[in-house]
């Protein structure tokens, strides 16, 4: 007789996460069969707790809304909901609407929902997140949708529900009921009082992650939150306070988001800013007359990861006018790569892919603002670049001992003619929602250019 016969196992619907159609999927995921045979990448916002945190102007709520954006218009029927408790992204929400760049579909505007962070403390925040859990359970059959993953239990495509973006900017701004009557209400006698409101409040953000947690695993959420990172008073030079995780900063806390947060969350980031300038202290990919330090670029550091390894620092660029630049961020994690994948000098060069097409640093944003095929063919060269960097490529099934450069000369050779533009035109990101351009993985691709083990 088994000891675990009598035991009742709860079945749920398994969470995954959902591509943004960047490195930063390389970054939180890996390469997984699906239940067509071909690969698909498991990285991007997870189905739990999503945490980005950073000092002030670290950009941290521009990538995580970024991010959001990007998903949210891969799977075009998925819906946004936003408490900007700091009033600071809704202060123009066109463009933080539009901060999926090319992805962009026309109704996104409609798709998301602002909260006003002086209207919506945490407890009624939770409720309210709670009430759209009991309407997504009652439809359970609207909202559940098949993935290309492969099931391995049924060995048929894998159920899942849709993705639900819940967005807290920031958790560190979310106050709750109980300070908000200590600090505002007849409550307050005085200054020390503000000691015991702030001990309310941490207790009630560690209740309230915990409690997410959960919601998000029982009914598909994806849970994104920002937290103001800053440095901490070290009371003692000869024991300082140790590191959380093995990538943490030292001396550095995230502060007013409780006590728990980082232990919680699947994926915890912290970023960090740099302006991109060149020798003349103009932008590096300027476009017109801007500021000459609006572009920078916003070093990623996954310092926790439950979906992929963590520690890896991966440089995005960005614009406080438009946010992140995904095109953009792929040539200059070539052009910082010693140019493995282009072409030509430094002032000027092609993609080993589109040998037609030159470009630089300055003409990039504008080439690639239209040309999906230079897109295509930049985010497939920064995403070989980047797992031959970071990644154990040993077990994988195709040879990444090759240079981009060696990889893209198999494929233009005459025997492929007529493959690049196949290529070109494909996608290489997932979404359970009807695409007019075909799915096309790197692993095929490189298959196809006989690289296949």
């Amino acid at each position: 007789m088994s000891l675990l016969s009598d035991v009742v196992v709860t079945e749920q619907v398994p969470t995954i996460s959902f591509n943004t159609n960047s490195l930063f999927d390389l970054a939180t995921g890996t390469y997984v069969p699906g239940v067509d045979g071909k690969w698909y990448l498991s990285g991007g916002l997870t189905q739990h707790i999503n945490a980005f945190v950073g000092p002030n102007g670290a950009f941290k709520s521009t990538f995580a809304c970024a991010m959001i954006m990007r998903a949210a218009n891969i799977c075009y029927d998925s819906e946004v909901l936003i408490n900007d408790t700091e009033n600071s992204l809704d202060k123009d929400k066109h463009r933080a609407v539009m901060m999926g760049e090319e992805l962009t579909h026309d109704d996104i505007a409609n798709r998301v929902v602002w909260l006003s962070g002086a209207n919506y403390t945490l407890d009624s925040t939770y409720k309210l997140i709670q009430s759209i859990c009991e309407k997504k359970l009652a439809a359970k059959k609207e909202y559940l949708v098949k993935s290309p993953f492969l099931d391995e239990k049924t060995g048929k495509a894998l159920e899942i529900w849709k993705p639900t973006y819940i967005f807290v900017d920031s958790l560190t701004e979310l106050t709750s009921d109980a300070e908000d009557e200590m600090l505002n209400g007849a409550k307050m006698k005085n200054l020390s009082d503000a000691n015991t409101a702030m001990m309310l409040d941490g207790n009630k953000k560690t209740l309230f992650i915990r409690a997410m947690k959960t919601l998000c695993m029982r009914y598909g959420l994806v849970f994104v939150v920002t937290g103001h990172f800053d440095k901490v008073m070290q009371m003692d030079m000869y024991n300082p306070t140790p590191k959380d995780t093995t990538f943490s900063k030292q001396d550095w806390k995230t502060k007013g988001v409780g006590s728990k947060l980082k232990f919680n969350a699947s994926l915890y980031v912290r970023t960090s800013t740099t302006p991109l300038l060149d020798s003349n202290k103009e932008p590096l990919y300027g476009v017109g007359s801007g500021p000459v330090k609006d572009v920078m670029e916003i070093d990623i550091v996954i310092e926790r990861s439950k979906t992929a390894s963590a520690g890896n620092v991966l440089p995005f660029v960005a614009t406080q006018t438009s946010g992140v630049l995904n095109a953009v961020t792929n040539y200059n994690y070539l052009r910082t790569n010693d140019y493995d994948g282009l072409a030509g000098n430094k002032q000027k060069q092609q993609v080993g892919l589109l040998p037609n097409v030159t470009i630089s640093r300055n003409t990039i944003r504008s080439l690639t603002e239209s040309n999906y095929e230079l897109r295509r063919a930049l985010e497939i060269a920064a995403q070989y670049c980047y797992i031959r960097n970071n990644w154990m490529t040993q077990n994988l099934p195709v040879d990444f001992s090759k240079t981009a450069n060696q990889f893209f000369d198999l494929l233009m050779s005459d025997k492929n003619k007529g493959l690049v533009n196949d290529i070109l035109n494909s996608r290489g990101y997932w979404t359970y929602c009807k695409n007019e351009r075909p799915y096309m993985d790197l692993f095929e691709i490189m298959a196809k250019a006989g690289l296949k083990k």
